[in-house]
Parts: C-alpha cells; structure tokens; sequence
C-alpha cells in the first residue's frame, strides 16, 4: 500500500513539475516563472527523497561479503605471490586478499564514525551508512589507508576522503565532494578531483543551467588531511590557448558539464614530449571527451587535446 502510494506521488509530482516547468518555461521574465520556481524546486527535491533508496539499491548490493571471495588472478611469476587490495559497493571495506580469494587483512570504515555529521552532504534527511561506500585508494608501506567516500543516489557524489591506520582508526577526514579519482605521489602531496557548485558562467560563455557542478583539482597534505590550494579546472582552460574547448558548454544537457573521470600525476619527464614534464597532472575530462595537461605551481593548462571519443 505504500509503495503504490509512493509510486503515484511520484508520478504525480514528475507530472507537475513538467506542466508547471514548461509554463514558467515559457513565461522566464514575469512574475509566474518567479512564483512557481520555489513549488517546482520542492516538488523535485520530495520526487528526488521518495526516489532515493529505489535508486541507491539498484546502484549497490546489499548482501554481505564473504570472507572467501571466490576471486582468482592470472599474473607472472614475479607476481604470483602479491597480495591485492580491493573496494566494492557492497559496503565500506577495504579488503587485501591473496591470490586465492583468502581475506588477509580489513580496514573496516563507518562514515558516522568519521564525520560528526552530514551537512556537506545535499540530501533532505541523514543517510544510513549502508549508503556510503568506497572507491579508490592510496595504501602505504606502513599500512595506512587513504580512501574516497561516495554515497548512492546523491549530487554532488563525493563526500571527501578518509585516511585510516592499519587498524582502521581514522587518522584524518578531509570534507568535500570527491569525485571519481585522486592520486598521492611519493612526497605525500594529493591530487584530487573535487566538485564545486558554481553560480557564475565562465568568461562570456552562457550557460544554460546555474548553478552548475564545478571539476576543480584540490592538493592536500596527505599528513594530516589540510588543503593546500584548489585549481579550477574551468577557469584554467579558460585562460589557456586551449579555451574553445569551453564552446561546448553552452550546449551541455545537464549541471555537470566537464565532469572529470582520472587524474594522474606524470612521474618521470620525456625528452621528447615537452608536455610530458614530471609533476604535471594529466587530466581525462569526460564531457568536454578531452585530455589535458595541468601545471599545478603555475596553475596552466599546458597542453589539450579533443579525443576521439566520447565520454571517456
């Protein structure tokens, strides 16, 4: 009975919002667009409430994980003996196995031990931890674990990065949206793709949803989790040669117009690619299907490039 209540609720606030959107749609400059934006803001945000645990369980499991994981790995012989180190949606484990599946060692993580609370995270009500889970990592020699959190369902999806001893005591949380990778170099510096929402369009670019998502490159102190400095990945095109990458903007279908999919620090420099220097940031953003290069002490892009992809 409920479920079908919920279902026509739905149904009808997804109706509503569409009568009443195109309306206000139609009429942007008078007093109706200015009435109704509050109602269809509501009505989205309870469609979006009612929709959330459909969505987060269809995005994850929910059964336990196993102890044996039944997982096997075909490497060289230098390699046969090298433990491996995974994540999963299943829930908030960090899991080293061996080659045969055995579970050798856990860092087991609860978001509502790490964070005090939920603020930072855009959803009406507090989240179980069942929906946050992890997603990349950075493991040291010592057993410390630095990981990204996620959580199901919700925008922005990051919802920051956790560093754990080797006995999952948190050591330090940095609070922010995270977005899909980060990397940390041997000198303890992290490179981490972040999420800010922006109200403003970009140079003389319009835009046809603000606010909209932001991809910015934060650098953090691996040692205790502090921000050292926060790039915006659009305004540094915009202010490279490369700036008519940000045309395609204005035509984006949604909120998250570049949407940055890995970083990865280059490590040694190449003789002949001048843009191959060690320390640089190589950078996949999906939206704009590009690749380009980030100087984080000068904070230019150095080098762009349109892909013959799309959505990499």
């Amino acid at each position: 009975m409920i479920k079908d209540f919920k279902a026509l609720l739905t149904v009808f606030l997804i109706f509503l919002v569409f009568v009443v959107g195109a309306v206000a749609q139609s009429q942007e400059d008078t007093w109706l667009h200015a009435a109704v934006k509050p109602f269809v803001q509501v009505a989205g945000a309870v469609g979006y409430f009612i929709n959330f645990q459909q969505h987060a369980d269809a995005i994850r499991w929910t059964n336990p994980a196993p102890e044996q994981t039944d997982l096997r790995s075909s490497y060289s012989a230098a390699h046969d003996k090298a433990p491996i180190l995974y994540l999963t949606t299943q829930d908030t484990t960090a899991r080293l196995i061996d080659r045969t599946g055995q579970v050798l060692h856990t860092w087991p993580f609860q978001f509502d031990k790490a964070w005090s609370n939920q603020n930072h995270v855009l959803y009406p009500s507090d989240l179980p931890n069942e929906a946050f889970y992890l997603r990349d990592f950075h493991l040291d020699d010592n057993g410390d674990l630095t990981t990204l959190v996620s959580v199901a369902g919700v925008t922005p999806w990051g919802a920051g990065l956790v560093k754990m001893d080797k006995d999952a005591n948190v050591i330090w949380t940095y609070t922010g949206h995270i977005n899909n990778d980060f990397e940390q170099t041997a000198n303890g510096t992290i490179y981490a793709v972040e999420h800010i929402i922006r109200s403003d369009a970009p140079g003389d670019y319009a835009m046809p949803y603000l606010p909209f998502l932001e991809d910015n490159i934060s650098i953090i102190n691996a040692n205790d989790g502090s921000l050292e400095k926060r790039i915006s990945l659009i305004d540094a095109i915009l202010n490279s040669p490369y700036r008519d990458m940000l045309h395609q903007l204005q035509f984006s279908p949604d909120d998250d117009p570049t949407h940055s999919n890995s970083i990865e620090v280059i490590e040694k420099s190449h003789p002949d690619v001048w843009w191959l220097q060690k320390g640089m940031l190589l950078i996949s953003v999906r939206d704009l299907n590009a690749l380009v290069v980030l100087d984080p002490q000068t904070e230019q892009i150095v080098y762009a490039v349109s892909l013959p992809l799309r959505h990499q």
